[in-house]
């Protein structure tokens, strides 16, 4: 499947060793092959943050985040990839967009504790000023978002286009919206600093059978 990388699975076979070693019969790959998934992931810096989460971040937190494998960017011609859990295989995961997700209250409290492990795990921590020195803040991370996309023109777009499910009066204020946002940003990163995850809509969560989401 594509959108902003490329997805799929991989089917793997091994030798004697590998079999021994109890190496997974799948993984899941996230790649940058063409001009547009390049322009989107590489000039935003996602595709190398995304990397460096599976190998750096991930193995120090308990999460329902897949495993990662491998991750690598290169940041002269922007291709990527990583591997990682093939998460319908080893915990039947199942995924689903906006549209097609139901989010129960057992399920909703299920993403707050996984949002919370991570939150508090690294709430002010003393990597940020070391092996993790590369995160952006929110406000970096935008302002860079902004330089690659119109991502202001984008949410005017936006706006106008929910003007039949708006709060009465919202539209009149359009023009407040952005500014306001990135204001917000700019007192936000006065405060306590923890790690977030940029991209957190209903697409990006995955639930096993017994509701847990991850």
């Amino acid at each position: 499947s594509d959108g902003s990388t490329s997805r799929g699975r991989i089917e793997l076979t091994y030798d004697a060793a590998g079999q021994a070693a109890g190496l997974p019969p799948s993984v899941w790959f996230k790649s940058s092959p063409t001009f547009t998934t390049r322009l989107v992931t590489g000039l935003t810096g996602a595709a190398m943050n995304e990397g460096r989460f599976y190998t750096q971040v991930r193995p120090a937190l308990d999460l329902m985040a897949p495993h990662g494998f491998y991750g690598r960017a290169d940041p002269v011609s922007c291709r990527s990839i990583v591997l990682i859990e093939d998460l319908a295989r080893t915990r039947g995961a199942s995924f689903g967009g906006p549209a097609e997700r139901y989010v129960t209250r057992p399920m909703a409290e299920s993403m707050v504790r996984e949002l919370a492990a991570y939150h508090g795990a690294m709430w002010q921590s003393s990597r940020f000023a070391g092996d993790l020195g590369w995160l952006p803040s929110s406000l970096q991370w935008q302002q860079r978002v902004n330089a690659a996309i119109p991502f202001e023109k984008r949410t005017l777009i936006g706006i106008d286009r929910a003007v039949d499910v708006s709060a009465p009066g919202f539209v009149e204020h359009r023009g407040d919206v952005w500014p306001a946002f990135m204001q917000s940003l700019t007192m936000n990163v006065t405060g306590p600093q923890t790690f977030l995850h940029q991209d957190l809509h209903a697409g990006n969560w995955y639930s096993t059978d017994d509701g847990t989401m991850g």
